[in-house]
């Protein structure tokens, strides 16, 4: 009835107030809400089931008081069933059984007998199922930012009944722009194509649609950083002349699973939030972050419990709402100096700092717009005057007790700016950043028995983090620690065993232990995942330096220098840009590698024409003492 029957309302004389028949609707097969309700009667009276016409008013609730028909501008069906009732719509063309839209809920109606007196009865305040979102999303990043892949969603719900009557009023060929401009609402810039959906009249299951997605340039994939692709459903309630509402709609209760799965470029790892458990008495929040293989997958659950807020709530809710924006819209970094080494100190994490929350206090948050002008304008005193009043003002404000140890140390005042960051530490001791930044402060300024200390304390407050067991490794092996540094390496190897610093780092804690059958397959490993000539020089040196298995160490710094020597070739000096300067350096390192070895092999001829080339280039120590040996 409801599918197969037009929905056509013309309010007309008497045909505003009384139904056409049964058979003239039949034989129409059109019909406006009295009309359409008259033949499911007449269909089901035949078939045994009695039900009952029900007015209702769509917009606002009715006066009981007042008995007119004015009153009332839709008609519904009751169906008595013992003690409760089964509601109908016959106007909602493509909605699953027993759906009323929002406004016919929580509704006085007025249901009219034929064997006994009408009677006023409340309407369902939610449908008779619970609402379902499912949206997957299996993509793959590339190295130039575009994100590529197939997205299949299911609805059950208000949106479903939305979605389901714009798809059958369009032509299938239209679909397509359809889902464009869903997809532009739900948060997703980028292009579909490739549309399939479910029939929109087969209303007994869940709506299906699947579509092929593509974004280009993919937002701060330049920074190489990513939000997860997926929708939010949670936004905080808007205030007005600062006012929060008296109520909030939250939709009717259900579920909301949204799986968001992206292939990184290969030698990209993530460094993974932590997940997020929220929970109030009307709405629930949940979401984990995994890596499988080189896959980044995310978990969000939204369980909604009942459809408003109302009161006390709605201030309750909006810091639940921003709580969850602040977990969705937080950056991933794919590739972090974080897991990797700390030879970016804090630079390597400054957009991670950014996201830190801001001061609850306007004075300190004025005070740090200060001390950033003053960087903007080149005034690092005047940065580190704002970001002490800043601090000053809020002593729990870590995001300025970072800038500001950043900043002491930019200008060399080590002490000070160390001391800062250790004020950040204190000013909150659950934030993990704190740590990180202070331990890569003290690795850079070469304190590793101190940043072996924070790491140990970071430890303490967050043993699963994943940052730790790469660095710990690293200090502890260059402290000749080996023992200690070998099952911080193999953690960090099972963490990222794609990824070739961690790879590298273990081998070469085995090389220095004599443990060589154990290095060389890391080292190899190493080179599979990123066979680009930087880790091939990485592995050719250290052999050179312990002085073992030179014939593979030669190999590999050869090809590195070849690729690299090739890859210089492509510069033009007319479009010269300033990622082609990194040549210099790289190719002075790669033939001071490659001279390395041919000393440690005995050929001092070669060894003293790369090291030559090198030292003209670049006058590092290293290759100062390199060419120096050959000369002695």
């Amino acid at each position: 009835m409801s599918t197969d029957f037009r929905h056509i309302g013309v309010s007309f004389g008497i045909g505003r107030y009384q139904p056409h028949s049964a058979a003239e609707v039949l034989n129409n097969q059109y019909g406006d809400c009295k009309d359409k309700h008259t033949l499911l009667a007449s269909l089901l009276a035949a078939a045994g089931v009695r039900v009952y016409p029900a007015l209702i008013n769509s917009s606002h609730a009715i006066d009981p008081d007042v008995p007119s028909p004015g009153q009332f501008d839709h008609v519904i069906t009751a169906v008595p069933q013992g003690k409760d009732t089964l509601w109908l719509d016959t106007t909602t063309e493509v909605a699953p059984f027993g759906y009323l839209a929002v406004p016919l809920r929580a509704k006085r109606a007025l249901v009219v007998f034929s064997d006994k007196p009408p009677d006023f009865q409340q309407t369902p305040a939610d449908p008779p199922f619970p609402t379902l979102w499912t949206f997957r999303i299996d993509a793959k990043l590339d190295d130039s930012g575009t994100l590529q892949g197939k997205v299949e969603q299911t609805m059950r719900g208000d949106t479903e009944v939305i979605l389901r009557a714009a798809l059958r009023s369009l032509p299938r060929a239209q679909w397509k722009d359809l889902i464009q401009r869903i997809s532009y609402g739900t948060g997703f810039a980028g292009e579909v194509s490739d549309v399939t959906a479910s029939a929109p009249e087969s209303t007994e299951a869940p709506i299906k649609f699947a579509y092929t997605y593509q974004r280009k340039d993919y937002p701060d994939w330049k920074e190489h950083r990513i939000v997860p692709p997926a929708p939010n459903v949670v936004f905080p309630p808007g205030e007005e002349d600062g006012k929060l509402p008296a109520s909030f709609w939250l939709g009717a209760p259900g579920e909301f699973q949204f799986e968001s799965r992206v292939e990184l470029p290969k030698g990209y790892s993530p460094d993974l939030p932590k997940k997020k458990d929220l929970q109030q008495d009307l709405i629930e929040y949940h979401s984990t972050y995994a890596l499988e293989g080189n896959v980044l997958v995310s978990h969000y659950r939204v369980l909604v419990k009942a459809s408003e807020v109302t009161g006390a709530g709605v201030k309750s809710y909006k810091e639940f709402a921003e709580k969850v924006i602040e977990d969705r819209d937080q950056f991933i970094p794919p590739s972090s100096g974080l897991a990797e080494s700390a030879e970016a100190g804090v630079l390597g994490v400054t957009n991670r700092v950014r996201a830190l929350p801001d001061s609850s206090d306007p004075m300190a948050r004025q005070f740090e717009e200060e001390a950033k002008a003053a960087v903007q304008q080149g005034s690092p005193q005047g940065a580190i005057e704002g970001f002490k009043r800043a601090v000053s003002q809020d002593p729990k404000f870590t995001r300025d007790w970072i800038w500001l140890g950043e900043t002491y140390l930019g200008l060399r005042q080590k002490d000070a700016g160390v001391a800062a960051l250790r004020q950040a530490v204190e000013s909150d001791p659950q934030q993990p950043l704190s740590y990180k930044v202070l331990a890569f402060a003290l690795t850079s300024l070469n304190r590793r028995s101190e940043a072996i200390q924070v790491w140990q304390e970071l430890e303490k407050v967050e043993p699963a983090d994943h940052d730790i067991p790469t660095n710990m490794g690293n200090l502890l092996s260059a402290e000749k620690r080996y023992p200690e540094a070998l099952p911080y390496l193999e953690s960090a190897v099972r963490l990222y065993p794609q990824r070739p610093g961690p790879l590298l780092s273990l081998g070469l804690a085995y090389l220095r232990r004599g443990e060589d059958d154990k290095a060389l397959p890391l080292f190899d490993k190493a080179i599979e995942f990123q066979p680009g000539a930087s880790v091939k020089n990485n592995v050719a040196y250290e052999l050179a330096v312990a002085n073992k298995h030179l014939d593979e160490a030669l190999r590999y710094a050869l090809e590195a220098v070849h690729e690299e020597e090739a890859a210089s070739q492509k510069v033009q000096l007319s479009k010269l840009a300033d990622d082609d300067l990194k040549y210099t350096l790289s190719l002075a390192a790669y033939w001071d590698t490659l001279g390395w070895v041919h000393y440690q092999l005995g050929n001092l001829k070669q060894a003293e024409g790369y090291l030559y080339a090198a030292w003209t280039v670049q006058q590092f120590a290293t290759v100062g003492y390199h060419l120096g040996q050959v000369y002695e």
